[in-house]
């Protein structure tokens, strides 16, 4: 029954057409277990006597652990696994939608690059567990001190980017500078 408000105009569809609806999904606290969001695929099948359609078949597949994996993997796709952060890849899709959104309108932007020097003294000398902590030091500074649209990501190594939409040129130097004197305190 959870599940009929959502399914009722496929099933008329399907009805009324006669054409089977397949793969269509379903999302909500389902089954008497609330707060606990379930996904549901869904296939209707007209069922069919001497040629007039008569009812539906339906077949239901929970797909929930499916869903989170799509999402688990995706969050590692575009995350640096060490800080949170995103990574390299996402990064270039944010600039890439960041320089498309200011052609069209044309705004302001900034695009820093920050490297931790001597990053590998810090390692060679004090492990690389150190070095790891150190990058989420820097990584979790990054995230309290800019906005909330502004986007951070880790290069790999000792590398992070800093996208800053609609910054000028004067904002993103005192971001630079306010950051440097932070992270370099």
């Amino acid at each position: 029954p959870e599940l009929w408000p959502e399914l009722e105009p496929v099933y008329r569809r399907v009805m009324e057409t006669g054409q089977a609806v397949v793969n269509h999904e379903t999302s909500g606290d389902l089954g008497g277990d609330p707060g606990h969001a379930r996904t549901w695929l869904t296939s209707l099948y007209p069922v069919r006597l001497e040629g007039e359609v008569i009812g539906i078949g339906v077949v239901v597949v929970d797909i929930t652990k499916r869903k989170a994996m799509e999402l688990e993997l995706k969050h590692l796709a575009e995350h640096d696994p060490l800080t949170g952060i995103y990574n390299r890849r996402r990064l270039f899709v944010e600039l890439d939608r960041a320089l498309r959104y200011a052609a069209r309108y044309p705004r302001d932007g900034a695009l820093l690059v920050l490297d931790v020097d001597d990053f590998k003294w810090t390692n060679d000398s004090h492990g690389h567990a150190a070095g790891d902590r150190l990058l989420q030091s820097i990584a979790q500074v990054l995230a309290r001190r800019l906005r909330d649209t502004d986007i951070i990501a880790r290069l790999g190594g000792d590398e992070f980017a800093l996208v800053l939409p609609e910054a000028t040129k004067d904002q993103a130097m005192t971001v630079a500078t306010q950051l440097r004197a932070v992270l370099c305190d």
